[in-house]
């Protein structure tokens, strides 16, 4: 995903109140500048709180769908102007993010014979 208007500092910050952080990190993968940053969200483990399953089962270190929320919820404490854009969505500002994101949780990532969704594949 992408972040405007946090610093990594701050996205660090919102990370570590998350109620499974032990098992969350941040992988940086570039700035563009001090508040604009691409990163991934993953687990150190896939056998903990917070990380989720692929459409097949399997495990995974992708973070759930709920942790993505609670950290995105978290970074907007810290400043509720901030953007997100991600595969699934753009979140502008607090009140954009809480429009949009209910709506993520109905996008099939499965097939079209065997549909899931992403709260389906939570392990929190």
């Amino acid at each position: 995903m992408i972040c405007t208007g946090l610093t990594k500092t701050q996205l660090e910050q919102a990370l570590a109140k998350l109620k499974f952080a032990d098992n969350i990190r941040i992988d940086w993968t570039r700035s563009f500048s001090d508040r604009r940053h691409r990163f991934v969200l993953r687990a150190y483990s896939s056998k903990q709180k917070g990380a989720r399953r692929s459409w097949t089962g399997r495990r995974s270190v992708a973070v759930c769908w709920h942790m993505h929320r609670d950290f995105l919820y978290a970074c907007f404490a810290i400043n509720p102007q901030a953007k997100f854009y991600t595969s699934m969505a753009r979140y502008i500002g607090l009140e954009g993010f809480e429009q949009e994101y209910p709506k993520t949780a109905h996008k099939n990532i499965g097939s079209q014979m065997m549909p899931v969704y992403m709260p389906e594949l939570c392990e929190c």
